[in-house]
């Protein structure tokens, strides 16, 4: 029985010292190496399966939006830019694998969604690159097939073509401009809203003699921001971009646009005004000097309310349109109401009670009429 027993015992001793009671292997166990092997889509798996199609369909969208969230935060970080562009490189690739993989299994109409789709795509990696001749080519190339698949379909499926034909619009009118077609400037004036980050670029390119001074209220101001120069700028031709704003809603967003970049021109010169001694004890007495670089703060922020009370005025202006039945309701929106137009009106007596309190403006005769 002790024989037994002492055999039992070194057997455990032999196992706890390959497996100790934590459950970790001994030190002395090697794993062996395992090399990663990548599956390749190839057409017996999408024979197997349509659904293998996805794969290669995912990667391309997972590495274009990919790219999209870091051109978001290359705003603050110029760095990411090598890194967007890799990954909308990857993107392209991808795409091309799945056009090659669908040439022999796709429906015609699938094949010319798949070779919009990689010409759309790569109309987006040249154009950050910069190669606007080949993202023209790209673009225009994704448009006449969105545009003829459109034609083809029902009205509600061809919606979707269409929409696609005019977000590629506003880039392939910039390329065109950017290769030097001059009558593109002006298609560009009278596009419809083509979104707020198109719109600053737009902007940016045609302004390229950019402001160094202006002078207001009889005092000159240096503009040493980038985005305070981009800002006034587009402010000095913003009356033409409102004239070629068809509808309201055109114009009002419009308005939204122009206020969004004021707010942020109004931020990188306060984050540069929080540092001067001068401007805080300013921005807390009604009188005292005012320094240059707050003086254009107070312009800034001078031309947000003004910009306020005309986005207001245009609203007030659709809003009784619809409640004197001049135009109908738009749907899936609130009723409009009598109040909506008292507190468009309270909002409109509060921006023009702040004019007159800002710095270097408190004596204003022109605002205290």
């Amino acid at each position: 029985m002790a024989s037994a027993t002492t055999t039992i015992n070194a057997t455990a001793a032999t196992v706890a010292a390959a497996s100790p009671a934590s459950g970790r292997l001994s030190p002395s166990y090697r794993e062996k190496k395992k090399r990663f092997t990548k599956k390749i889509v190839t057409l017996e798996n999408i024979q197997a399966s349509e659904k293998v199609l996805l794969i290669p369909l995912m990667d391309a969208e997972r590495a274009w939006s990919y790219g999209l969230q870091l051109k978001f935060e290359m705003q603050s970080e110029p760095r990411r830019k090598y890194h967007m562009i890799g990954r909308l490189r990857k993107a392209v690739q991808h795409a091309n694998a799945l056009r090659e993989l669908g040439k022999d299994v796709c429906d015609p109409r699938s094949k010319l969604e798949l070779e919009a789709y990689v010409s759309a795509l790569s109309g987006t990696l040249f154009f950050e690159t910069g190669e606007w001749k080949k993202a023209l080519e790209a673009y225009t190339s994704a448009r006449t097939l969105y545009h003829n698949l459109s034609l083809s379909l029902d009205e509600e499926e061809a919606r979707n073509y269409k929409k696609k034909v005019e977000e590629i619009l506003p880039n392939l009118r910039y390329c065109a401009y950017n290769i030097g077609d001059d009558s593109a400037r002006k298609d560009l004036l009278t596009m419809p809203r083509a979104g707020r980050e198109l719109d600053e670029l737009i902007h940016q390119t045609l302004q390229s003699s950019k402001l160094v001074d202006i002078e207001w209220k009889g005092r000159k101001l240096t503009l040493k921001h980038e985005k305070v120069r981009v800002f006034l700028s587009r402010e000095q031709q913003f009356m033409e971009e409102l004239a070629n704003s068809k509808s309201s809603e055109e114009k009002v967003a419009a308005y939204e646009s122009i206020m969004m970049d004021c707010k942020d021109a109004i931020q990188v010169l306060k984050e540069d005004l929080t540092q001067d001694p001068v401007f805080r004890n300013r921005q807390q007495a009604s009188n005292g000097p005012v320094t240059p670089s707050h003086f254009l703060f107070t312009y800034l922020n001078y031309i947000k309310h003004n910009k306020v009370i005309e986005r207001n005025l245009v609203m007030i202006k659709s809003l009784k349109d619809v409640l004197e039945a001049k135009v109908p309701q738009a749907e899936g929106k609130k009723p409009v109401k009598p109040q909506d137009l008292i507190r468009m009106y309270e909002n409109i007596i509060s921006n023009l009670n702040e004019l007159p309190l800002l710095a270097g403006l408190e004596e204003d005769s022109e605002l205290k009429v």
